[in-house]
């Protein structure tokens, strides 16, 4: 996969963590078609949240997640193990 490409993906999917749920034809023009196919077989989103089970979209839970263990910012507890693997580990 190319640097590109990661980067379009990692926007693809902020979008769809940041929106939480929507239209999906809005989310076709957003994102192209090829990536919300994607993420519909991944299991990021799901569609038919209401009566029209075609025109709408959600995002599961386990994207933000994903999102977030990615590209988000460590936890105290990472930082903590990554100074420990430095100073430590280095001896």
């Amino acid at each position: 996969m190319s640097e590109k490409n990661k980067k379009n993906q990692q926007e693809a999917l902020g979008y769809i963590c940041n929106r939480k749920s929507g239209s999906i034809d809005t989310l076709i023009n957003e994102l192209g078609s090829d990536v919300v196919r994607e993420f519909e077989l991944v299991g990021f989103i799901k569609r038919g949240i209401t009566a029209d089970t075609q025109a709408t979209w959600k995002a599961v839970p386990s994207a933000n997640s994903f999102f977030k263990s990615i590209y988000g910012e460590p936890t105290l507890v990472q930082k903590i193990k990554g100074y420990f693997c430095h100073y430590v580990l280095r001896f």
